[in-house]
């Protein structure tokens, strides 16, 4: 089992090492070349539509 957590430079630097990490699940889980590259594509889009922001996530 492999969990990853990021918290957002709240206590650490974690956006620096965020490829690090999906490069250390591909080559865990044996995933295709371009895993890497396609989940920081997705973690550029949420950052971008703010799906990480805590607050959109409460029903209004």
């Amino acid at each position: 089992m492999i969990i990853s957590l990021d918290y957002d430079g709240t206590l650490v630097d974690s956006y620096s090492i965020i490829p690090l990490i999906y490069e250390k699940i591909r080559e865990e889980l044996n995933l295709y070349e371009g895993f890497t590259e396609a989940m920081l594509a997705v973690e550029d889009l949420g950052d971008y539509f703010g799906i990480f922001e805590r607050g959109k996530w409460r029903n209004s």
